[in-house]
């Protein structure tokens, strides 16, 4: 999200892609969200200024961890395998499913977005049966935030014991 702040060389890129329309500091995501959902050539010159960066400093903050002893890191990016793959420096992939139906209501409840703006954005996306294919772990949000945490701390457990 730091990528995206006011000033930073990647925002003002993405400003002057947008045309100026981009919203500065925290609502600079929402911003280009909204007028890249609707938009798939936008999206795709959006996704080549964004990406490359967005990894690069993943892979800068993975290094001082490796540096500083830590052996596994997670990413939380909802875009991981969008593309079919795992993206090069990543040795798996977690995903969190959830229905379709279940993700409708709480984009709606959460965040305010209407069930077509919403059913957009998820079209948008790839098919998570794509995402699941590539998973080594699978967690399903399905339920309540009890149920949620017991299978994040399992699969946390599984990921440490694996990283030894």
């Amino acid at each position: 999200h730091g990528l995206l702040e006011p000033g930073s060389p990647v925002y003002r890129e993405a400003a002057a892609l947008a045309g100026g329309a981009a919203a500065a500091g925290p609502n600079a995501r929402a911003a280009l969200a909204d007028r890249a959902f609707p938009a798939p050539e936008f999206r795709g010159r959006l996704t080549r200024l964004l990406h490359p960066a967005i990894y690069a400093e993943i892979g800068r903050q993975c290094a001082v961890l490796a540096e500083a002893g830590h052996r596994l890191a997670l990413v939380e990016a909802a875009l991981l395998g969008e593309g079919g793959r795992l993206e090069p420096g990543f040795s798996g992939l977690v995903l969190v499913s959830c229905p379709e139906a279940l993700r409708l209501r709480r984009l709606a409840e959460g965040r305010g977005v209407d069930a077509a703006e919403a059913r957009r954005r998820m079209a948008a996306q790839a098919d998570p049966e794509t995402k699941r294919a590539l998973a080594g772990w699978v967690i399903e949000n399905d339920g309540d935030l009890e149920r949620l945490r017991g299978q994040v701390d399992g699969t946390a457990r599984l990921l440490r014991l694996a990283a030894e």
